[in-house]
């Protein structure tokens, strides 16, 4: 199986004028426009459409939380020809080495490919083990779209203790799992990047020439937390 790489860019409507174009910018010059596609949640309605004017294809969901991955798990993207995905989150650049280190780092064999965050652990239950994030990591399409049903109740981000509750669960339930060679990450600093007031630290992921903005990590903010649970 020659591999068909597609990339998908999780969003929301709070970055997606803000963060988007800044990923936009790097990963264009690298990766045709037809393998990307762009989910942004938290939206007013619902819709998908291809962008006439750059070629995207657009998804926009109206629930704040709900899985990035619902369209790719949809049975019609299945024609399309895509054998494996990369997800990236929309706060994050790329570097000039981005694409090709991202298709020649990943195992094609294996069900998800690592390559960036903590390696993750095994799994005794949902929502208290795992693998912190989803993203940065390359899935087999046919694996996602065996996991459909998962995918669409990924609405929940977190369990009552601060844990992220789906947050890790596609690559902690990987029957097949890999990582990329370099597996790792170094901070670069604190910035203000996006002129929100809100600081974040900038990881740099050399594995796949990859940076990343986060707003959290480690701390978790109580208002964000379930109760009650």
């Amino acid at each position: 199986m020659t591999p068909r790489i597609g990339y998908l860019i999780g969003s929301h409507v709070a970055y997606q004028h803000n963060a988007l174009p800044h990923l936009l910018n790097s990963i264009l010059p690298q990766i045709e426009r037809d393998r990307i596609v762009i989910v942004v949640n938290g939206s007013a309605e619902t819709r998908e459409y291809q962008d006439g004017y750059n070629g995207l294809h657009w998804c926009f969901a109206t629930q704040e939380a709900a899985s990035h991955f619902n369209p790719i798990a949809d049975h019609k993207w299945r024609s399309r020809g895509f054998t494996h995905w990369f997800y990236l989150n929309c706060t994050s650049w790329v570097g000039p080495d981005f694409r090709q280190l991202v298709e020649s780092g990943f195992d094609p064999n294996a069900h998800a490919t690592l390559a960036g965050g903590l390696l993750p652990i095994p799994r005794s239950g949902r929502g208290k083990q795992g693998r912190a994030i989803n993203d940065l990591a390359m899935y087999r399409d046919d694996y996602l779209f065996s996991m459909r049903g998962e995918i669409a109740k990924m609405t929940d981000w977190r369990c009552d203790d601060g844990v992220f509750e789906w947050e890790g669960l596609l690559y902690a339930l990987a029957p097949k799992q890999a990582h990329y060679p370099s597996l790792g990450h170094a901070v670069m600093g604190m910035h203000d990047l996006y002129n929100t007031g809100t600081m974040r630290i900038i990881e740099y992921y050399p594995g796949i020439d990859l940076f990343r903005a986060k707003s959290n990590w480690g701390q978790i903010n109580p208002a964000r937390k379930k109760t009650g649970a």
